[in-house]
């Protein structure tokens, strides 16, 4: 198939830059999580952290760097555009208040549910 992996890595290589940049992480967590739950009408469950919603999470330490390594990914690639690249990769990742993966290892393989979403209306993205 055409492209790049990079769902694994997104995160991580934008945190880093983000905090290199000492932009206000809140700002992250909207684009990277409430607005796009609430533009694909998964809002309340997914994108917040509130009484209801689902409590997915990731825990990071933002003094841990390291440069992403193919080798590490779980992608089935043996290879990465991102390779060397300095990277926060999250320390813990929950789901629905569940531990899933600790120190890049996956520590609860249960498969996730679908969630059906919304296709958002073009303006919702255009603005």
């Amino acid at each position: 198939p055409n492209g790049i992996g990079g769902v694994e890595t997104a995160f991580p290589l934008l945190l880093n830059q983000w905090i290199q940049r000492d932009l206000p992480l809140p700002r992250l967590v909207d684009l990277m999580a409430t607005r796009p739950a609430q533009i694909f009408g998964l809002a309340p469950r997914k994108g917040d952290l509130q009484p209801g919603a689902d409590a997915d999470l990731v825990i990071v330490d933002p003094g841990r760097r390291k440069g992403v390594e193919a080798r590490h990914l779980l992608t089935r690639a043996d290879w990465s555009a991102y390779e060397g690249m300095e990277a926060i990769f999250p320390e813990q990742v929950w789901r629905r208040g569940t531990l899933m993966v600790r120190e890049g290892k996956v520590v609860n393989d249960t498969p996730g549910r679908f969630l059906p979403a919304t296709l958002p209306d073009r303006k919702v993205l255009t603005g």
